[in-house]
């Protein structure tokens, strides 16, 4: 069937080495700069992530600082409109008893 000295049979044997050296060659170097470039793509996705969760973090103790500030803030009002109500009344009681 395949006789050696036929040109056919050459060709097919120069047609397969050349596939075989293409798929040696190239595939893998394909392959493995699709790795390479999706590596990088889930690094920078990663990276990202990591930035946007410092800034996530950041946004939150912020907001908690000026929740604690509001309450401590409105605790102060609240004291101040008891002790100016005290004074209020007590000035009142005072005209209220020498009149």
């Amino acid at each position: 069937m395949f006789n050696p000295q036929d040109p056919l049979f050459w060709t097919l044997i120069a047609f397969i080495l050349f596939f075989a050296i293409l798929v040696v060659k190239k595939v893998p170097a394909a392959i493995a700069k699709s790795l390479d470039d999706r590596a990088d793509g889930i690094k920078k996705d990663l990276d990202d992530a990591r930035k946007m969760r410092e800034e996530a973090q950041e946004l939150l103790a912020d907001y908690q600082r000026r929740s604690r500030e509001a309450e401590e803030e409105a605790k102060d009002i609240i004291a101040r409109a008891k002790s100016d109500a005290e004074a209020l009344a007590a000035d009142t009681r005072k005209s209220l008893a020498e009149s």
